[in-house]
């Protein structure tokens, strides 16, 4: 039993060797044009970005709260009950800004991504619908291959 997929059957029952689709490099694609395409999403970027920003803020903030909060163990009985809530109060808040940001982050910039590949997928296949019939006759351009290349080459872009 053949290993490859590239063996096939044939009508006549011989074995028929399919020639490999015609391996492509991508060609290199500048970061402004991707910025420039991915312009519509600039409000979600921005929100994006804005989430990144405090999500990024919580580790120094914390650092700094636990260097103030050092003090606190060197407070009478009295006083220490009272600062240690609220510092317990302060890192629970912290806690719940990072469960309520991370994931904010994470869904903007994938919704920016996610239309950003639909844009891209929606330009190459206007490409390939407006060639000349002749172009698909060659094996390099079957729909087999364009398929593929409409599929995985946009997860190059991320």
């Amino acid at each position: 039993m053949p290993i490859t997929a590239d063996l096939l059957k044939t009508s006549e029952g011989g074995p028929e060797v399919l020639l490999p689709a015609v391996s492509h490099s991508p060609p290199e694609v500048s970061f402004l044009h991707l910025a420039y395409l991915n312009k519509p999403e600039i409000p979600v970027l921005v929100l994006g970005i804005l989430a990144a920003t405090v999500t990024g803020a919580i580790l120094p903030i914390m650092g700094l709260l636990i260097s103030n909060m050092i003090n606190t163990f060197f407070e009478p009985a009295d006083e220490l009950r009272k600062d240690s809530e609220f510092w317990a109060l302060i890192f629970l808040a912290l806690g719940v800004a990072g469960s309520i940001f991370h994931p904010l982050r994470s869904y903007f910039f994938s919704v920016a991504g996610s239309k950003l590949i639909k844009r891209i997928r929606l330009m190459c296949f206007e490409k390939i619908i407006h060639m000349e019939v002749g172009w698909f006759d060659k094996a390099e351009n079957s729909s087999r291959v364009l398929g593929a290349r409409l599929s995985i080459d946009m997860h190059l872009v991320c």
